[in-house]
């Protein structure tokens, strides 16, 4: 009823525990409604009230005095989110699809000693009562239907009927203890911790949030599902029908995930033996708790963890699919060994320093296989006791500077093992100084004192005379064998590129690596008396240029045997105009006589060659 003022004449007092629908059908009730709508009309003012999520229920505050009014968590909506799926429960993050508050179950008793329903009542997951241990009244005893939050009172349907009838079935301890897990964590306070303040992942069900718990009891219930009917779903009566399996597997925890794995890999045989990819295999951990959660998937890591260790004891061999670094998370501390990504967390050494160390066999380690993939393991207790002592340190491209030679001979000189890291740096892309000197003090230390620079050339010079950079390497590489001798002048140089050499001892180095100069087109037909297009003839036949190809290119032949066989048959072009036949018929013939002589592919385009030999026989040639 409604006073002058606009308020109702009996506003009972909201409990903090309670469901914020299930206040409005107290409310409604209490004054004497048949339906809680008529409130919600009343208190919306025309607005559309039926998004119930999201509507703000902050309206109801017009309907009550001020010592009545509602606190800020008497809402569904979150409001740090815009995502329609987002809301809160009791302050608490949860999805939409968790929620049931339209069809909340009840317990007679509950409410008869309470008052009130409570809110973890709206979860869609809560249905039973762990405190009088029965089961939630669902369906109307009277008419038979499911009930609805809009009806007439708490404990009375919508046709006139008192819910108190009486249930046989009795919840086993593990469903009692699931849904005592749900109600303490809907109505545990919501803590406010920092973003600075460092999270712990959970390692057991107790330690989850609601939302997380919520996600894992709906992926392990279609699991269940898809095994009982081989279909799946996510409808309300067919969750709740897989409770029960899903309270075995959390209840006790882990001892109730190798049960259930063993009977999810019998229901689920792999196709192809080759084909041992646990993504796939258990797609309700790998995908569904784990690769679609995206940042919020460390929360799940402790269900993960339970299915890989049932892996390992029961199926040794399987890999994993993706790579991702919440599995570097994983608890290993109970382990003989550990990987390079725990290693470093041990050690406080960088990962690729361990891994560096592994492959130079500085440590002892062991190599395992994820399906086909290698990896390696070294001892947790090693990995405890690791410390290195990192030595100063250049970057790559600062090293060259300091000996005093070119980038890219540096770079060639590192790449061909000739300048050795053998010390730890701090850096991935750097090199100790130490390395630097000792390589430095190598070339030096080959060179001897001269007193006059007549004949010497200093490397410096070769540089500018532009030497290649492979026969600069192979110079350096020749001074540190003694093959060459090097020399200085005074004071001992503090750069390599300042020794001398003698430029008849790096001549022939210097001419092996000179780039080769291929003749032109034009000084190919006054070599060997030909026209143009006779040249780009003879140049398409042996480079097997197509003849669509606009650009022809000499760097496909070999010149050399290009001007024997031309000095071996001078005057081709004559003769085929004498006989009457093409240059190219002619020429594919002679190429196919000298095969074996020039090694090159027989040129055949178009049939000429064939119907030359037909008509002419054998070629004399002059």
């Amino acid at each position: 009823m409604i006073l002058n003022d606009g308020l109702l004449m009996r506003t009972p007092a909201y409990q903090p525990l309670e469901s914020p629908l299930n206040y409005v059908l107290r409310l409604s009730e209490a004054n004497g409604y048949h339906t809680p709508t008529i409130i919600m009309e009343l208190a919306a003012s025309g607005e559309d009230w039926r998004a119930f999520a999201k509507w703000d229920y902050a309206h109801l505050n017009k309907l009550l005095p001020a010592c009545r009014h509602t606190p800020p968590s008497f809402v569904y909506r979150r409001s740090t989110s815009t995502r329609q799926c987002d809301l809160s429960l009791l302050g608490h993050p949860i999805l939409s699809r968790h929620l049931n508050a339209l069809h909340a179950g009840v317990c007679p008793k509950c409410v008869e000693e309470l008052g009130f329903a409570p809110a973890w009542w709206d979860l869609r997951y809560a249905v039973a009562c762990p405190t009088h241990r029965r089961v939630f009244i669902f369906r109307c005893p009277g008419c038979g239907r499911r009930l609805y939050v809009f009806r007439r009172g708490l404990l009375t349907c919508s046709c006139g009927a008192t819910l108190n009838a009486e249930i046989d079935e009795q919840p086993s301890v593990a469903l009692l203890w699931l849904m005592d897990l749900l109600k303490h964590k809907t109505e545990s306070r919501v803590l406010d911790i920092g973003s600075d303040t460092p999270r712990t992942r959970p390692l057991r069900p107790e330690e989850a949030s609601l939302a997380t718990l919520c996600t894992i009891i709906e992926s392990i219930g279609r699991a269940e599902h898809r095994m009982t009917s081989g279909t799946v779903t996510r409808s309300v009566e067919s969750q709740r029908s897989c409770l029960p399996t899903v309270a075995a597997f959390l209840y006790d925890w882990p001892n109730g995930v190798f049960p259930f794995c063993a009977r999810w890999h019998q229901h689920k045989p792999v196709r192809r033996e080759e084909y041992r990819d646990l993504r796939v295999v258990f797609p309700w951990a790998f995908q569904g708790l784990f690769a679609n959660r995206h940042e919020r998937r460390r929360d799940t890591l402790f269900v993960i963890d339970a299915v890989l260790q049932y892996v390992s004891s029961e199926l040794p061999g399987w890999a994993i699919g993706f790579r991702a670094h919440d599995l570097q998370q994983l608890s290993q501390d109970e382990r003989a060994y550990c990987g390079t990504a725990r290693a470093a967390e041990l050690s406080g050494v960088p990962r690729y320093t361990i891994t560096r160390m592994i492959r130079r066999k500085r440590i002892p380690y062991r190599v395992s296989y994820h399906g086909t993939r290698p990896a390696y393991e070294i001892k947790t207790e090693v990995a405890r006791k690791l410390r290195i002592a990192y030595e100063p340190a250049l970057l790559f491209r600062d090293g060259s500077r300091y000996l005093g030679v070119t980038h890219n001979v540096y770079r060639d000189l590192r790449h061909a093992g000739v300048i050795e890291k053998r010390r730890e740096t701090m850096m991935p892309e750097s090199i100790a100084i130490r390395d630097l000197e000792d390589f430095k003090r190598r070339v030096i230390g080959q060179a001897r004192m001269t007193a006059s620079r007549e004949g010497l050339e200093s490397l410096d010079q070769l540089r500018l005379k532009k030497c290649p950079r492979g026969a600069m390497v192979k110079i350096l590489k020749h001074i540190l064998q003694g093959s060459i001798r090097s020399s200085y002048i005074g004071r001992v140089p503090k750069r390599i590129n300042d020794l001398l050499v003698r430029p008849a001892d790096v001549a022939p180095i210097i001419a092996r690596f000179a780039p080769k100069r291929l003749p032109t087109m034009r000084e190919l037909q006054a070599r060997h008396d030909l026209s143009c297009s006779e040249a780009r003839t003879l140049v398409r036949c042996l480079s097997n240029t197509p003849d669509s190809a606009k650009k022809i290119s000499l760097a496909t032949i070999n010149v050399a045997k290009l001007d024997e066989f031309m000095s071996r048959y001078r005057g081709l072009s004559n003769y085929a105009r004498s006989h009457h036949v093409g240059y190219r018929a002619a020429l594919s013939y002679l190429l196919h006589a000298d095969a074996e002589m020039l090694q090159m592919p027989v040129v055949n385009r178009r049939g000429r060659f064939v119907y030359f030999v037909q008509r002419q026989g054998s070629c004399p040639i002059p």
